[in-house]
């Protein structure tokens, strides 16, 4: 019994110098590696999809009404999600004005 206690003694020493690994994250407590990302970096980030969508919505008022007023408008509403409020509010809103502007003004172009 004494031999067979030597050999798993031996079998436990040979894997854990084989296998030598570092300590995961899982053993450290969360908030070390995970912090709160509520700095200027991220809503900059949600300023600037909304500023984008804003740019893209006055386009559209000029030039492929359609196509720039969705993109701004799909752009608002990420800039809206991303903490960035007014700006946001203010890229769909132009968006959707251009929109109707479009559809008021889309018969009259044909006559």
């Amino acid at each position: 019994m004494d031999n067979n206690h030597e050999f798993h003694d031996r079998v436990q020493k040979s894997r854990s110098e084989r296998y030598k690994e570092e300590m995961g994250a899982e053993f450290v407590e969360p908030s070390v590696y995970h912090s709160e990302r509520n700095d200027s970096a991220t809503m900059g980030s949600g300023a600037t999809w909304a500023f984008v969508g804003i740019v893209f919505a006055v386009l559209s008022l000029f030039w492929m009404p359609t196509t720039f007023a969705i993109i701004g408008i799909f752009l608002g509403i990420v800039g809206f999600a991303k903490q960035s409020t007014g700006l946001g509010i203010t890229a769909i809103v132009i968006g959707v004005a251009s929109l109707i502007m479009q559809f008021i003004w889309t018969p009259f172009n044909w006559m």
